[in-house]
């Protein structure tokens, strides 16, 4: 029997986040409820949330820096009291807290005036284990895997092993590397790090990255590739250096990544590059360079490396 998924937060600051999480939630086996599926009811707002956590098997409580629309007869905001409810019913409680050193704000989307409550109700929620998230795209990888230890559902999953090549461009004056893996031929994931966090040679074209599942459930990914002497080279955790990149550009690449393991159409992909918002001459420069990166090499047209192609038939 499925499991039901309740998704609580404010909406306007977090509505993109919120597009995320459903997405992930609806590639796995279960019911998901939130108030983009609330229709015409004779009962309020609150109400419909309330008997929908009611019902549920999971919560997850997804809190930025606003407070939200405030009930009248308790004081409280509507994701409080969302959130005391579930406890009542003996359902999962997952926590997701924006990180507020990481995370780059509007200030439409920081609420000064319930501040105090606000910090009041996340002293409350840190009872629970917490993740914390500074955008969409770690915001639901964080779901994904906890989802998958709660309802032994998991999507269907990336191949251990895809084939990578990587390029060069410059940003802001540094070297900067993209790493574009293929799944079936076509561009899957992307990756964009500093040159020069890199351990492997600058000539370096072709490689594999591996999926790597670690005592604590996580995932990362690492890089393999031969060196000049036939010999595997192994960089772990990619995505770790990767997080370290400039903020602007992660978010912006992560967002790309996401567009291209769905199978987004290229057009479709180019539109939303041309389209992202950056407030950095550098980061629109850098943009540019990707959109004809991937333009060029959406489809993989060479491969040299057959070494890797006896590792990945051994290994997918």
């Amino acid at each position: 029997m499925k499991k039901t998924v309740f998704i609580s937060s404010t909406y306007k600051d977090l509505k993109e986040y919120r597009e995320a999480v459903w997405d992930v939630l609806e590639k796995h086996s279960v019911n998901v409820k939130g108030m983009e599926k609330f229709g015409a009811s004779k009962e309020t707002p609150l109400e419909s949330c309330l008997n929908e956590i009611k019902q549920s098997d999971i919560y997850i409580g997804i809190i930025g820096m606003i407070y939200g629309s405030i009930d009248k007869n308790t004081g409280k905001s509507f994701t409080q009291l969302e959130y005391e409810e579930a406890p009542k019913y003996d359902i999962d409680i997952h926590i997701y807290l924006i990180d507020e050193i990481k995370t780059k704000f509007y200030i439409k989307d920081i609420d000064f005036k319930n501040a105090p409550k606000l910090r009041k109700f996340k002293s409350m929620l840190k009872t629970h284990t917490c993740k914390f998230f500074s955008n969409p795209i770690n915001l639901s990888n964080h779901i994904n895997d906890r989802l998958n230890e709660s309802t032994n559902s998991t999507i269907v999953s990336r191949p251990k092993y895809l084939k990578a090549k990587l390029f060069n461009f410059k940003h802001a004056s540094k070297d900067i590397r993209l790493i574009l893996s293929y799944y079936k031929d076509r561009a899957y994931e992307m990756w964009v790090q500093h040159s020069d966090e890199l351990q492997y040679s600058k000539n370096l074209i072709e490689c594999i990255i591996k999926e790597v599942r670690v005592p604590n459930k996580r995932v990362r990914y690492d890089i393999e590739y031969m060196d000049n002497e036939g010999y595997i080279i192994v960089q772990p955790a990619i995505d770790r250096i990767f997080e370290d990149m400039n903020e602007g550009i992660y978010s912006f690449s992560r967002s790309i990544s996401a567009l291209l393991t769905e199978n987004t159409a290229l057009p479709v992909i180019l539109e939303f590059i041309n389209n992202y918002y950056f407030s950095e001459e550098k980061n629109i420069k850098s943009k540019a360079e990707i959109a004809e990166i991937i333009a060029n090499n959406l489809f993989l047209k060479s491969w040299k490396n057959s070494f890797f192609d006896k590792v990945i038939a051994e290994n997918n």
